[in-house]
């Protein structure tokens, strides 16, 4: 009896030191649908185009959004298919994370299209809030809305147009640890 217990025991403290590192840094591979809104060439009408993550990174790589809960902090990363990092595309200037697992955060940066979609610089802002699912224990999917400003030509990329996007994050497989990607 007292052998069990002590299983018992062990198995329950394993578990938990697991869950726990759950808790800390979490990378979910994710998908972007989204639509884009920038002038014509005139200036005189706006142009809306459909976007997937596909336009954002470089052929055969993949998103991952990084959520450090315990500091909170925020990472759109770019991975190649053995989830190396490739690139950091957003980092966050705020997170904030309630209890139910819904969050919001403010993003910030700068980085060029991948060359199979004109290389050009973007330079800009964007709030992404959502939710983590389920609402407690170990996390498995994210959804998440993404509102803002792909490029500022006065602030940001001046050698680009004002640029807008809208549109949703979801996920593209099952979440891992997010510790080796140093958040």
């Amino acid at each position: 009896m007292k052998k069990t217990s002590v299983i018992v025991v062990v198995c329950a403290l394993v578990l938990f030191a697991g869950a726990s590192s759950w808790a800390q840094v979490i990378a979910f591979p994710v998908k972007l649908k989204a639509i884009v809104a920038y002038p014509t060439i005139s200036g005189t009408a706006t142009v809306r185009l459909g976007v997937t993550e596909g336009n954002l990174i470089a052929l055969g790589n993949h998103l991952v959004l990084v959520l450090d809960l315990t500091n909170h902090e925020m990472r759109l990363d770019q991975v190649d298919d053995g989830t190396n990092l490739v690139s950091t595309l957003m980092v966050s200037h705020r997170l904030a994370v309630l209890p139910d697992h819904t969050f919001g955060a403010g993003m910030q940066f700068s980085f060029n299209l991948p060359p199979q979609f004109g290389g050009v610089g973007v330079n800009g802002g964007v709030d992404i809030t959502g939710k983590i699912t389920p609402p407690s224990g170990v996390p498995k999917s994210i959804n998440a809305t993404v509102s803002g400003v792909l490029n500022d030509s006065v602030n940001g990329d001046t050698s680009n147009g004002d640029i807008t996007i809208k549109g949703k994050l979801s996920r593209d497989g099952t979440p891992f640890d997010g510790g080796p990607f140093g958040l």
